[in-house]
């Protein structure tokens, strides 16, 4: 029934009917939620439903006909391009950056993502400028994220680009921006054709590109200063 349905939808060349859009939950928040409402007042025939959520959408299975993918690579059979590569780096309540200073990176404790429940140390943890610190915290959702580091819980990987947007996190001290993750808005093959889908996709793009230096590190500003990506 999806392919079905995405081939009738496929026909459409009107920029009319209903979108549905897929994108992650510190995405949406921190950056394409005013990009997604900006073309929502533009094009006042098309509907968007909104799926906020940190699964991947299956664009094979219709679950999204626009999935806005923060992600290293695709490798599923969709058609997409890459708005931006962006950046990232570890940021943390400015407390607690005055605590790296003093004692370098010993006593100090990461707050990780989805690594193994019972691990202290990570391979990412040894490349960065605290490779002491103790992996002890997890967090799997992107607005708790940023409210611990911000309430002092310890140091973590944040995109530069949400901490443009969020006051309160400082980039911790002695280290740099990585690269991090490219921004795709992605959609399926037999949607190629489909008028109101383009007419995303096209939106983004420029919109994005606009404001490109949002999702890159800027080298002018130092470590240890508020927004400093």
């Amino acid at each position: 029934m999806a392919a079905v349905s995405r081939v009738v939808a496929g026909r459409d060349t009107r920029p009319i009917g209903t979108i549905f859009v897929s994108v992650p939950h510190f995405l949406f928040s921190w950056s394409i939620a005013a990009d997604l409402t900006a073309f929502g007042n533009a094009n006042e025939e098309i509907e968007i439903h909104f799926g906020v959520t940190d699964g991947l959408a299956n664009l094979e299975r219709r679950e999204a006909d626009v999935s806005i993918r923060y992600a290293h690579e695709v490798t599923e059979d969709v058609v997409g391009r890459i708005l931006v590569h962006c950046t990232e780096a570890v940021y943390c309540a400015p407390e607690y950056a005055a605590k790296v200073e003093n004692n370098g990176d010993q006593g100090l404790q990461w707050i990780g993502w989805n690594e193994e429940e019972t691990a202290k140390a990570a391979a990412w943890v040894k490349l960065t400028a605290y490779p002491n610190a103790i992996l002890r915290h997890r967090v799997m959702e992107g607005n708790a994220y940023l409210a611990l580091a911000k309430a002092g819980l310890g140091p973590t990987f944040i995109p530069c680009f949400v901490v443009d947007a969020y006051q309160g996190l400082i980039r911790a001290p002695f280290q740099t921006h990585v690269s991090d993750r490219k921004l795709w808005p992605l959609f399926h093959r037999d949607l190629r054709e489909t008028a109101r889908v383009r007419l995303l996709n096209d939106f983004l793009a420029e919109r994005i590109t606009i404001r490109r230096v949002e999702f890159i590190r800027r080298e002018t500003e130092p470590s240890g200063a508020l927004r400093a990506c």
